[in-house]
C-alpha cells in the first residue's frame, strides 16, 4: 500500500510531505520511503495563522478553510 502523509510543525515554516510503501511481511510491517519534500508556507498565510494562538484572535471558518487548502 502506498501512503502519503502531510504535516506542518509549530514553526509554520513549511508543509512536509512523505510518500511511503507499506507491506505486511509475516507479523511485521515493512515501510520503505519513496520520497519526501517540503513546500514553504506563503508568507501572508504564515503570518495570519501564526497569530491564532492569541486568545484575543478572531479566527473565522473561512480562515480555517483557507489554511487547510
Amino acid at each position: 500500500m502506498r501512503v502519503m502523509g502531510l504535516m506542518s510543525g509549530t514553526s509554520l515554516d513549511a508543509i512536509d510531505a512523505a510518500v511511503v510503501d507499506i507491506e505486511v511481511r509475516g507479523q511485521t510491517l515493512e515501510v520503505t520511503l519513496v520520497g519526501w519534500t517540503e513546500v514553504p508556507w506563503p508568507e501572508e498565510l504564515r503570518e495570519r495563522v501564526g497569530g491564532w494562538p492569541d486568545p484575543a484572535a478572531i479566527v473565522t471558518v473561512g480562515d480555517i478553510a483557507a489554511a487547510s487548502m
